[in-house]
Order: C-alpha cells, then sequence, then structure tokens
C-alpha cells in the first residue's frame, strides 16, 4: 500500500516515519475523501496504538504522518525465531485484543492485522497503521478492484474479507489477530499455500489444525480461545476482542469441543476433554452429574476411579490461606467454586456451574465453601468473613477479625459458620451466617485446632494437632470428646464415610471409611483412594454417590530468577521446588526463601552473587521472618503456641527466645541494627537490639490496624501499612512524626518491598505493579508514586533489590490440582 520513509521533523526536532501510499493506489482515491476518512484514526489514544501524527497531499502523493518508535515487528521476531515463547505470545496478542477493542468501541475496524503491523517497543505491543485500510477502502468506494490491490494480506485474511464482504465487523479483527498468534506459537499461519488463491480458498473451505497439536506446550484454554476466534461464521467467534482476550487469559476456558474440533478428529476431542479441566467434567455429562444411564430395572456397573487434572491460575504465593481451601463442591453436586487470580494478580473467588462452560467472578477473596444448600458462597477478605450469593452480588460482612486471617471453614445445618484462623490454637470460632457475636470452643493448651465441622445429632468432627500427632475427633453435644482415628483434614460425607488424608513414610494418602452418623463411629475398614507426595484435602460435597476429592498444591517447578531490564535476566541456579516466600538481606547479597514440602514450612538462605543455597532449618516450622543487617541472623516466628519471637543463627545453632510480655510478630530491623520493630493486634513497637536487647516500647497505637512497619536506612522515615482507609493501604511519615503520615497507594492489594540504599525512594507493590514513591529532595514532602514495572506473569511472589537494580522473581507453573471421580467409592 505504501512506502515508508524515515524523516526529521523540523517544527518538532523528532524523527518521524512517513508513509506515502502507492501512485496507482491514490490514483483511485480523492484526496480529499482520503483526508476526511483518515481524520476518524486520528483521534485514537490507546497506549497499544501507534498514534497519527499528520496526514495529507503533495504533488498528487497522499501521504500520512507516524512517530518513529526504534524497535521491530513481530514479523521480524517471526523471520529470525520461527516461534515466540508462549507467554510472550499471549501477552502480545492480549495487549493488541485490548487496542483492538477500544478502536472497536470507536467505531475503527483495523482490516489489515498481520505481523508486520504489530512493533514491539520495549517488549510493549504497538499496533500499527490503525484505520488506514479503512480510510482506504471508504475513500476508495467501490473502486478498489480496479487498483488490482486488496486489503488485508491473505494468510491473516477473515472468511469475509477474502469473500469480498461488503459488511466487515470487528469479528473479523479477531479472526486475524487469531491467526497471528497461532503463526507465533506455531511458527506458521493457520492456513498456507502456494498462492493467495491457494490461501484464500483454504481460508473459505478448510478447518485449521488445532494450535496445540502444532505445539504441546500450548495451554488447552489458549488452543481453544484460538480456534473459537478462527470459526468461518462470524457469530460463532467471540463478540469482542476483549472476550477473546479474556479467553486467553482464563485457564478454565472452554468452548463447545465438538464445534472447536469436530466430529472428524475425535482422538483431539478426546485430548482436549482430559486437559481442560472443569470443562471436561461438563462435557462428561452424565458421568459427572450422576450414575450412567442403564435400562430399567438393571442397576448401573461400578465405574473405577478416574482422575482429571483441573488447572487454575497461578499461586498468588499468600500460602496457608489458599492451600486450605483453594477449592470446594456445593453438597448438591452442581456448583464448584475456586480461587484463582484474574488478570490484574487479584486474588478472586470464582464459580462454575456444571450445566454452563464459563466461571464467573465473585468477589475478592480467597478460601471458598458453599452453604449446605449451595446457594451462598463463604469466603475470606481483608481479615475477615463474608458470604455472597451463588449468583453474585453484593457480599454480606459476616466476621471482622483485624489481627487474624481466617484459615478453614465450615458452613453447617444450623446456619451457622466454623472456622479457624492462620494464628492456629485451642479455638474452634462460630458464627451466625447472617453475622452477630462470634463464639469459640476452646480446647486444651497443647491442641491445634486445624478445622471442624457440624455433622448429625449436634456433633463436631474435628481435625486436631496434639502435640506431634494428627488426630481426626468426634465432639459430642455435650462436649464429651473421643478419637476416631490418627490423619488430617477430616470431612463428612451424607452418603455415610469419613474422608480424611494420613502420612504414610515419605508420602500422603487420601483416605476413605465408612462411618455412622447415628454412633457416630467409624464401622469398617479404611481404604487408599489416593497417594501422592502432599496433603491431600477431601472437598465438601458429592455428586450423586461420586466423591469429590482435592489434592492440593503439587506444583514443584518454581525457580528464582533476577530480572534484570538492562542486562537480561539470570535464573539463579538452584534446584526447582516449591517455593513460596522471599525476604531479602539488608545489604541484598543474598534471599531467604521458604519451601512448602506439603506439610512444614522450611527456610533456606541463597547467594545471590553465586546461588549457593544454605538450608536454614529443619523439622520445626518458622515464618515472620526478618533478616538482621550485618549477616547477625534473623528473627522469626514458632508456631508452637503460644507465639514467642525467637532469634536465630545462620550457623544453625539453637535459637534464643526474644522477651516480650506478649505475642508479638517482627516486622523490619533498623538499617543500624539497632532497633527491631514490631507489632502486636494492630499496634507499633519497637525494641532496642544494641547495645542490649531492651523492652517493647509503644510507637503507634491508632484505632485501625497498623502493620508491617519499614524504616529508611538512615531512620528518618518510616513506612507501614494500614486499614485506615477501609482497606489495607500504604502510609510513609518522618518517625519522629507518625501523625502526619501520607497514604502513598490508592487500590489496595499491597506489599511492602522496602527503601533504597540511600533513603530516597520507597517500594511498593499494588495490584500487580511494583511502584515507587521519591522523598523530595529537601525532605519536606513525598512524590506522587510512579509505576516501576508490571509484575510478570506467572509470578509467585517477587522481592525488588533497589541497589542491584533487579527483581528476584519466584516463577513457577501453574496451580495444578487432582479432580476425582468415583461412583461408589463409599460403599
Amino acid at each position: 500500500m505504501a512506502t515508508v520513509w524515515l524523516a526529521h521533523d523540523l517544527r518538532h526536532d523528532r524523527r518521524v516515519a512517513i508513509k506515502v501510499l502507492k501512485p496507482e493506489l491514490a490514483a483511485v482515491l480523492g484526496a480529499e475523501r482520503f483526508v476526511v476518512e483518515i481524520k476518524t484514526t486520528a483521534g485514537l489514544q490507546h497506549p497499544h496504538i501507534l498514534p497519527l501524527f499528520d496526514s495529507g497531499t503533495a504533488d498528487g502523493f497522499l501521504y500520512y504522518v507516524m512517530p518513529y518508535i526504534q524497535g521491530e515487528t513481530i514479523r521480524d521476531v517471526l523471520t529470525r525465531e520461527t516461534q515466540l515463547d508462549v507467554t510472550d505470545a499471549v501477552r502480545i496478542t492480549r495487549e493488541v485484543a485490548d487496542a483492538l477493542d477500544y478502536a472497536h468501541r470507536h467505531g475503527v475496524i483495523h482490516r489489515d492485522i498481520k505481523p508486520e503491523n504489530i512493533l514491539l517497543h520495549d517488549g510493549r505491543a504497538m499496533v500499527m497503521d490503525f484505520g488506514i485500510a479503512l480510510a482506504v477502502s471508504a475513500a476508495a468506494g467501490g473502486r478498489m478492484t480496479e487498483t488490482g490491490l486488496s486489503l488485508g494480506t491473505p494468510h491473516y485474511m477473515s472468511p469475509e474479507q477474502a469473500t469480498a464482504d461488503k459488511e466487515i465487523s470487528p469479528r473479523s479483527d479477531v479472526y486475524s489477530l487469531a491467526s497471528v498468534l497461532y503463526e507465533m506459537l506455531a511458527g506458521q499461519p493457520p492456513h498456507v499455500g502456494g498462492s493467495a488463491q491457494q490461501i484464500i480458498m483454504k481460508i473459505v473451505t478448510d478447518t485449521p489444525r488445532l494450535v496445540s497439536e502444532l505445539r504441546r506446550s500450548v495451554p488447552p484454554n489458549v488452543a481453544v480461545a484460538v480456534a473459537k476466534a478462527l470459526e468461518k461464521l462470524p457469530a460463532d467467534r467471540f463478540h469482542s476482542a476483549a472476550e477473546f482476550s479474556q479467553a486467553l487469559a482464563n485457564p478454565a476456558f472452554a468452548s463447545a469441543l465438538t464445534a472447536v474440533t469436530g466430529a472428524a478428529r475425535p482422538a483431539a476431542r478426546r485430548s482436549l476433554t482430559l486437559v481442560t479441566g472443569l470443562g471436561a467434567l461438563i462435557a462428561g455429562g452424565a458421568f459427572v452429574l450422576g450414575r450412567a444411564i442403564a435400562p430399567a430395572g438393571t442397576a448401573p456397573s461400578p465405574r473405577p476411579l478416574s482422575t482429571f487434572v483441573v488447572a487454575t491460575l497461578r499461586n498468588s504465593g499468600v500460602g496457608y490461606l489458599h492451600i486450605v481451601n483453594r477449592f470446594a463442591v456445593s453438597r448438591q453436586g452442581d456448583k464448584v467454586a475456586f480461587l484463582s487470580e484474574d488478570s490484574a494478580n487479584v486474588d478472586r473467588v470464582f464459580i462454575r456451574s456444571l450445566g454452563t462452560l464459563e466461571p464467573r467472578s465473585l468477589a475478592i477473596g480467597g478460601s471458598p465453601f458453599f452453604s449446605p444448600d449451595g446457594k451462598q458462597v463463604g469466603f475470606f477478605q481483608d481479615y475477615g468473613l463474608s458470604t455472597i450469593s451463588a449468583e453474585g452480588g453484593v457480599p454480606v460482612r459476616v466476621a471482622e477479625l483485624r489481627t487474624q486471617l481466617p484459615w478453614s471453614a465450615a458452613w453447617g445445618a444450623d446456619n451457622r459458620i466454623r472456622f479457624t484462623t492462620d494464628q492456629p490454637g485451642p479455638v474452634l470460632f462460630v458464627v451466625g451466617a447472617a453475622g452477630g457475636a462470634i463464639d469459640s470452643v476452646t480446647f486444651g493448651p497443647d491442641t491445634v485446632v486445624e478445622r471442624g465441622e457440624l455433622i448429625p445429632r449436634g456433633r463436631l468432627l474435628l481435625s486436631l494437632k496434639v502435640g506431634a500427632a494428627s488426630r481426626i475427633v468426634i465432639r459430642e453435644s455435650d462436649g464429651v470428646t473421643h478419637h476416631l482415628v490418627d490423619g488430617v483434614t477430616a470431612r463428612y460425607a451424607p452418603s455415610g464415610a469419613l474422608l480424611f488424608s494420613r502420612k504414610e513414610e515419605d508420602q500422603y494418602a487420601l483416605m476413605v471409611q465408612p462411618f455412622d452418623s447415628m454412633t457416630g463411629k467409624l464401622t469398617g475398614d479404611a481404604r487408599v483412594l489416593q497417594r501422592g507426595p502432599s496433603t491431600m484435602t477431601p472437598a465438601e460435597g458429592t455428586l450423586a454417590g461420586d466423591l469429590v476429592t482435592l489434592s492440593p498444591m503439587t506444583t514443584s517447578d518454581r525457580t528464582l530468577t533476577l530480572m534484570d531490564p538492562t542486562r537480561g535476566d539470570r535464573e539463579l541456579p538452584i534446584p526447582a521446588g516449591n517455593w513460596l516466600g522471599m525476604t531479602a538481606s539488608p545489604d541484598e547479597k543474598s534471599l531467604m526463601l521458604s519451601e512448602w514440602n506439603g506439610q512444614i514450612r522450611s527456610l533456606w538462605r541463597v547467594d545471590i552473587a553465586t546461588g549457593a543455597l544454605q538450608r536454614l532449618t529443619r523439622g520445626r516450622e518458622w515464618f515472620g521472618e526478618v533478616m538482621e543487617p550485618g549477616n547477625r541472623g534473623f528473627f522469626a516466628i514458632s508456631p508452637d503456641r503460644p507465639h514467642w519471637l525467637y532469634r536465630l543463627k545462620w550457623d544453625g545453632s539453637e535459637p534464643t527466645q526474644v522477651d516480650t510480655p506478649w505475642e508479638m510478630y517482627a516486622d523490619q530491623v533498623s538499617g543500624d541494627g539497632s532497633t527491631l520493630y514490631l507489632n502486636k493486634d494492630g499496634d507499633l513497637y519497637r525494641m532496642a537490639l544494641l547495645p542490649s536487647v531492651g523492652k517493647p516500647e509503644l510507637l503507634l497505637q491508632t484505632a485501625a490496624y497498623e502493620a508491617t512497619t519499614t524504616p529508611s536506612p538512615d531512620g528518618k522515615w518510616l513506612a507501614w501499612g494500614t486499614d485506615r482507609s477501609g482497606r489495607f493501604e500504604v502510609v510513609v511519615a518522618p518517625i519522629n512524626a507518625l501523625d502526619k503520615a501520607v497514604q502513598v497507594s490508592e487500590r489496595g492489594r499491597v506489599r511492602i518491598h522496602g527503601w533504597s540504599r540511600d533513603s530516597r525512594t520507597f517500594y511498593f507493590e499494588s495490584q500487580g505493579e511494583l511502584r515507587a514513591v521519591d522523598i523530595w529532595p529537601d525532605g519536606s514532602r513525598l512524590a506522587a508514586s510512579r509505576m516501576i514495572f508490571r509484575i510478570p506473569p506467572r509470578t509467585i511472589t517477587n522481592r525488588f533489590l533497589p541497589s542491584l537494580g533487579v527483581s528476584a522473581v519466584i516463577r513457577g507453573g501453574q496451580m495444578l490440582t487432582d479432580l476425582i471421580l468415583s461412583q461408589g467409592a463409599l460403599r
């Protein structure tokens, strides 16, 4: 269509790109008509759209002017590498889809999406020539065929473009974008041929192979989304580019598999059915929802144990809260709720009816559980317990905890919710589903209540840890408790069984055992349903006699990478594992990593320069760790009751208890190592470490919950988290004037990263973005926060290291869970 010139804009002293339309094309356009039509594209302002500076005519030539961007097109990348990384390809496609959706909503269709028109600038996609094809087509009227030129590139044309349909909708751009993604993943467009005519014929008549058949690493939802976007009929594609983008980001997405794969490819359809997780449950029809249909008068034959892999979005790294209840099934067996993350890295509760294909987002939060009638879902959010209708709506706050996070919960037939917290102890909390006073059931001092649910005849089924032993017990309505069996995380199946996990040497076994609800006793032998390396938690609910159980965190392929925007990323040579969290040393020379092995959380130290790994703890569990400067050691909390603070050395010597009058959590050590900042029940304290350890001194006490105190290295500033605004945000204040705190975050979902070594900049994370706040040079005020970068996809957790200019990132595969269906397993 045009010749491109690099030029210098004298008026604005900048380099620009001038595109001059080919003379034979310009000859059939009118200059006035072209300029009028191209004005509609000049108003498009979007971060992923290359703007239009100017347009006009000179000596009969039609031209338009765009900024000159140093970068390369997708075509350049494909010419060099043939295929792109799957994650990068999906990210680029979603950025382009965002631009398309914006333009479509402003009445502009691109009509020529292809690799040559997608520019990568600092890794970010920018769409070029946006709307130019529309302007040319409109200006030419019905005379385009006279030029011998075709708008659109054959490999990426939609069927309606290939057949010269007069009505081109936004879904044409969706088709072209899916073709580009197909080539980025497979190394070739969906349709290839020896000539333009052959390609166009295939576009109109042929169904392309699933991209996952050409590249096995393509996630199932991506393959299905691409196939749906490449449907022949526009009505069968996504309604918008935004829907296409959402499907690419949603591992639970599955469209009608029969329409996608075609009747001629049953093997491909079976493969997709197995790996698309929850979509497979729907495709399974009668197998999932009940017994196989059998002739009248005959009993259905027993079915063997069947395992399906259900992929949810990546683990957010919050850890314990999400391990306990990531997944729930209604007791009616018609709905599932699960925890996942949206595109902004925010934890959300999603729900799916087994009669529908798509999950729906219910609310921000985690650890879902159903009401007995399946009409409501309970979940945990911001130090509290909430409920919401399974149909959606406004959440109802049931309980405020402020200093503790709920841990696990069960909604009883008496319409009361029993829950434990992240500070495990000898207490089971009870609150009405509509709210009200929180009651409690207390056990012995050496007991930790891990879960409790109400079962028939007013009994409580309890999962307890008594000393080092894990036990399942029954508490009768009169308060008498008796031991049932050794095991963890028990659940009651109304059809007459007890489900629980049990440790067997180096593995865990998911068990089922007959249980008489009348007598409250086990009546038969326990049988193993599944074995695995980590604790397998049975989910609530039964499906018409079929057990539904869940094996939680099975991913163990997480790695540690130093992300450097200038010198490139460097993966530290440590073994891949189930890494959960990370803390940086004050000198930024080492990192402390926490690892979950399915039972306890262990701590490791890794040298940033060499990757050398040192194990710090064995057997005993520690958390809330804070590293001291000068490589002196670290502070951590023991999970033993009560929670006392300990000081530990790197050499693995015996920990020493820090003398505090209450249970307190360490927040941070000052830059000079002289002071330890702590918090207790939302109040801030500090305690001298040098020249000797002193007593805690109250620093700040308000009606709000204050925590995560982080002093600047020069000791002049203090940053911390607070819920004064109604949600947890970050504030910064001079250390001698804490009443003058300034809120620097504004969207919640925050995580504090720390200060630069010169104390001039503070870093925090909010809504998937790493942000920085600069101190004014004279120290008088704070600048507005600025974004450093977006947290990369598949990130479990990260820590920015200002002096090195890198971010340490724990990355890993998707959270995988095993959903087990077993008909007749209780009999």
